[in-house]
């Protein structure tokens, strides 16, 4: 703005001297001029009058002579029409003859306004008289007046002409370019740096035009330059998946990312008031903490549980960073979603929940079946020395047994559930899978549930791992149960089918066409909705109230089918129950199940040392090898057993021994007693035990793994396949 005073100013002055000197000159000439237009109209007055005077002399010589006075007055007459002569005296013969101009006054005094011109009238060289012509010079300063206007006027046109002349120069000069710096400098100010200063000129202007349009370049560079840099940085915390607010020292809120955006108000004052608790309410209880951060320069964590809508729960980490940067107060607020983790941990305290469960179930299980093996074992060994005809006893023997049985049975089938082993590629019935699975549900589901099986395939044999199998039946039934809460059906069905190409092209499973078994889990419960059968196999997704339901017993049906090369399908409307559906491939031989074993015992010969912490089982099992026909070396732990190893190596043929006993367990005691003698044959039992463990001691040298509670039958055959 000064830079365009000054020059602004200075342009004026300049045009103001340019026209008063030309002025001047024009006015000096024009003086000139009109003192000659005046002389030369002086002149020309005084040479007309003069010429108009002799001639007139001439002509009134010979009537002055002969006193003609009518032509005297007739010739001055017609002189006096010309407009400049005003009077005409005429002396002659001792008499003045005055002659006026009838539009004039007579004059009869020169004056400053008048001219006169004097010549004698001679006849033949002698004055006979004068004649005076006097003219008046009024016309001749009109002509000079009209001259001096004619001029002058020129002059003022000339000067215009000058003046719009130099204006025109200053302006295409000077102005243009002002005016285009001044332009250039408002639109660089209002944040217009697109527009090129191009200003070709080699004075100061030019100079300073180049000047600005440098500094408009620089200046654009360093805005593109901060924009693409602003541009990152935006796309940095727009990326993370933390929610990002900054927060001044005032608790007037400076920025958020995208994610801050599902807690920020809409309100509709928003813009106007960018206080904390005006942009984010939910942050109002920080304001104090944030405060602290500022005033201490400590970072702040916190954990938060947020209530989402309906029953989810969400949890937030909330962490206030305050800032380090010097003369600035704040702090840089982030908040994690951490529901994720807190569900891991809830899961992990699960999982060492069911982890610390199985051990109890172990444990117990071990001790269980120690009494039922003792049970069985005994009841077995009575039955045997019972007289045929002693029918009554032999039906209470058999109560006894097949209680026993059941039992043990029972008991095998609660370890099956709690175990987590990996999946074993064995033969399994699903016919018998589901037998033990409903054995299980009748007694953990509401007795107005009822239960029933269907099997119409023939062949109901899978290759898989019946553990898991049973989980997952298992799983689907508690689930169908907890949707009957006022009692109904639940029914698990066997068929074989077949998949074709298509479908198994248009499953989302890894399935192969072939031949599969399909089984039906189908309830008559409230049915799942349509919106929830899309997440229902999704981990931690429950349809049950809080604390009722981990949401993981459908992820883990789901995994099973999946480990087992199968599918499985939902159908269900809300109010009309549910039905899965599973599609197992189907092996092509039947298995071998427990009751299409040899149940007679095998007889034999030989020394077997029998170790076990139980004095039941130490006792049944010892009658049972003695009846069998064996000698038997008896030890209540493994260091005892050990030691009567040591020194009876070579007498003894088999070593039968407890997994779980205290002071040495049977897997120490096993690869102690190989360091004695390698060749050692070593049986192992136990009520719960970890299917590794048997396959590694079974690759350096153990003979065999038998469950408790054992029968006479059982026993007997493990023990010859071991001795032979």
């Amino acid at each position: 703005m000064k830079c365009r005073t000054f020059c602004g100013g200075l342009l004026s002055q300049f045009s103001i001297l340019a026209l008063l000197t030309t002025t001047i000159i024009l006015l000096f000439s024009g003086w000139q001029r009109i003192q000659a237009e005046t002389t030369t109209l002086t002149d020309t007055l005084h040479r007309s009058l003069k010429a108009n005077t002799e001639r007139l002399a001439t002509a009134i010589e010979r009537p002055i002579y002969n006193f003609d006075c009518a032509t005297v007055t007739a010739l001055c007459e017609s002189l006096l029409s010309d407009r400049d002569i005003i009077q005409i005296t005429i002396e002659a013969n001792k008499q003045t003859l005055v002659f006026p101009a009838k539009k004039n006054k007579i004059i009869t005094e020169p004056s400053a306004k008048t001219l006169t011109s004097t010549k004698e009238i001679k006849h033949f060289n002698k004055t006979i008289g004068t004649v005076l012509v006097r003219a008046d010079t009024l016309f001749l300063e009109a002509q000079i007046k009209e001259s001096r206007q004619r001029i002058f006027t020129n002059i003022l046109l000339l000067d215009l002409f000058l003046v719009f002349t130099i204006v025109f120069f200053l302006s295409h000069k000077f102005i243009r370019p002002i005016r285009a710096l001044q332009k250039a400098a408002k639109n660089i100010a209002n944040g217009d740096l697109n527009q090129e200063i191009s200003i070709q000129s080699n004075n100061e202007l030019g100079q300073l035009a180049e000047s600005l349009e440098s500094m408009r370049s620089e200046l654009q560079r360093k805005i593109s330059e901060l924009s693409r840099t602003k541009s990152y940085l935006d796309n940095i915390i727009n990326s993370m998946p933390s929610k990002l607010i900054g927060v001044d020292g005032n608790l007037q809120v400076t920025l958020w990312n995208i994610q801050a955006e599902s807690i920020r108000s809409h309100s509709p004052d928003v813009p106007e008031d960018m206080s904390l608790s005006n942009v984010f309410p939910s942050l109002v209880a920080e304001q104090e903490k944030i405060s602290k951060a500022i005033a201490t320069k400590q970072i702040i964590v916190e954990n938060a549980q947020v209530t989402g809508s309906g029953k989810s729960i969400t949890y937030e980490d909330i962490t206030i960073y305050p800032l380090i940067s010097n003369g600035v107060e704040g702090v840089a607020i982030r908040i994690d979603d951490i529901t994720r983790q807190h569900q891991m941990q809830e899961e992990l305290a699960h999982s060492r929940k069911l982890d610390a469960i199985g051990q109890l179930t172990g444990g117990i299980a071990h001790d269980f079946n120690n009494m039922l093996g003792g049970i069985l074992g005994s009841a077995e060994l009575l039955g045997m020395t019972l007289e045929d005809n002693n029918t009554k006893g032999k039906r209470y023997l058999d109560v006894i047994i097949q209680s026993g049985r059941r039992a043990a049975d029972l008991n095998r089938k609660l370890l099956s559930f709690a175990r987590k082993d990996k999946i074993e590629s064995t033969q399994v019935d699903i016919a018998k899978v589901l037998e033990d699975a409903v054995a299980i549900l009748i007694h953990s589901l509401d007795k107005q549930v009822y239960i029933s099986i269907d099997v119409e395939a023939k062949n109901t044999t899978v290759i898989g791992d019946p553990s898991q199998l049973q989980n997952a039946f298992i799983n689907l039934g508690i689930n169908a149960g907890h949707a009957m809460p006022e009692g109904g059906e639940l029914l698990f069905s066997v068929r074989e089918t077949q998949l074709d190409h298509v479908y198994c092209s248009t499953s989302r499973f890894s399935i192969e066409p072939g031949e599969y078994l399909e089984i039906e889990v189908r309830d008559t419960g409230t049915g799942i909705s349509l919106e929830d059968q899309y997440q229902i196999f999704d981990p931690f997704f429950t349809t049950k109230e809080e604390g009722k339901g981990t949401g993981l017993g459908l992820a883990a049906v789901h995994g099973t089918v999946e480990q087992h090369q199968g599918a499985i399908t939902l159908y269900s409307e809300p109010g009309k129950g549910c039905s899965f559906h599973i599609y197992l491939p189907r092996s092509s031989q039947n298995s071998t199940t427990e009751h299409e074993r040899e149940n007679n015992p095998v007889t034999g010969s030989g020394t077997i040392l029998l170790i076990d912490d139980e004095p039941v089982i130490l006792t049944s099992a010892r009658d049972i090898l003695q009846f069998l026909g064996y000698t038997v070396l008896v030890a209540e732990d493994g260091q005892k057993g050990l030691e009567i190893f040591s020194q009876q190596a070579d007498e003894i043929d088999l070593v039968l021994t407890d997994m779980i006993m205290p002071k040495m367990n049977g897997k120490n005691c096993f690869l102690a007693m190989q360091k004695i003698d390698p060749n050692v044959r070593v049986l192992l039992s136990s009520g719960f035990t970890c299917n590794t463990d048997i396959e590694a001691l079974t690759k350096v040298g153990l003979k065999g793994f038998i469950r408790k509670p054992y029968t006479i039958a059982s026993l007997s055959q493990v023990v010859a396949k071991a001795l032979h």
